[in-house]
């Protein structure tokens, strides 16, 4: 009898839940493993990255740029300054901040699906500019890379240098230093001049910043590095027409830097400070931000406002923030 029992004990169902997660489970490992090998080797165009797919489950919302626009990315790097162009089929990333944002940076920039950047400017060798361009520069295909010469007894011995110079050395990268004058030809009709460093015999290396004025239609954009004070004068001195809507505020709002002669021949409507939370320095300085309210410009940090993208038409700037700050700027003609 007890053997006829157990002829007539119902058999376990099966577990049908398990075995579909663990088909789902393979699924998803073998697309992971698909992309992150495309990543690192194949680099398919048809592809999505990780970031682009993460930007789409996490419902991120992106600024769209119409054929004839141009964007300029401020993105958040804490307490230093990266800088992406976006005009037509061109990409201009300037400086990277420090190497913990690498990561930032690269997803910030595949989840626009650009794989690859046509200039590169390291407008100088400090890690909160130049840090994680190293990491960048092996992520995506690298057109040139534009940095200022430096004399050699100000020249940093750094690891974060030496690793950006390795990688341009192992890709066969094309490198060379600015030049000032040197205008380089954008999509979009847009323009960006070189117009520092003026000089070659400055004691701060922060003054060998590589400082340029990107020009759309009627509208300018002027990214500044750290230039301080005597670099400053040296461009209003040059005779180089510097009057920009856009200014990328020297060195983070120090007051090392932002003399009035430099804001007055600038005259930003809008004054950028790329800046962290926080920050030891006590970025940026009160009297900086007086100077700049003075002269009627709009502040915005990226400490506030996370990251900025202001996108201009030729006549008209749109700009953009991660914290919902929207507002669009027309010229006196197109009011």
């Amino acid at each position: 009898m007890a053997g006829e029992r157990r002829r007539r004990k119902r058999s376990q169902p099966a577990n049908t839940g398990g075995k579909v997660m663990l088909v789902i489970f393979s699924v998803m490992f073998v697309l992971s493993l698909g992309i992150y090998l495309n990543e690192k080797i194949f680099r398919l165009e048809f592809i999505p990255t990780s970031a682009e797919i993460m930007a789409v489950l996490g419902g991120g919302k992106k600024v769209t740029v119409a054929e004839g626009e141009i964007a300029v990315h401020y993105i958040d790097v804490g307490q230093g300054d990266c800088e992406l162009i976006v005009a037509g089929e061109t990409r201009v990333l300037i400086d990277s901040g420090e190497a913990q944002y690498s990561g930032r940076v690269i997803n910030y920039i595949s989840s626009l699906g650009f794989r690859r950047l046509d200039y590169v400017i390291a407008t100088h060798p400090h890690d909160d500019h130049i840090g994680g361009l190293a990491a960048i520069m092996e992520e995506f295909a690298v057109g040139k890379v534009i940095m200022p010469e430096i004399p050699e007894g100000i020249l940093p011995t750094d690891k974060y240098f030496e690793n950006m110079l390795d990688v341009i050395d192992r890709k066969n990268i094309t490198a060379e230093y600015s030049r000032t004058g040197t205008e380089i030809q954008l999509g979009g009709g847009a323009v960006l001049r070189i117009v520092a460093p003026v000089h070659s015999d400055y004691a701060s290396l922060n003054n060998f910043s590589i400082a340029c004025r990107l020009v759309h239609g009627e509208r300018s954009f002027f990214f500044s590095g750290d230039i301080e004070r005597a670099a400053e004068s040296d461009i209003v001195n040059s005779g180089e027409y510097i009057r920009s809507d856009v200014l990328k505020v020297a060195h983070h709002g120090s007051t090392s830097s932002s003399t009035p002669a430099f804001l007055e021949a600038v005259m930003p409507e809008y004054a950028v400070i790329e800046v962290g939370e926080g920050n030891s320095y006590g970025h940026p300085k009160p009297e900086i931000v007086t100077r700049l309210h003075s002269l009627g410009a709009k502040i915005l940090t990226t400490m506030e406002c996370g990251n900025i993208v202001i996108v201009s038409d030729g006549s008209e700037l749109t700009v953009h923030t991660d914290n919902g700050y929207q507002e669009e700027v027309r010229t006196e003609e197109a009011a």
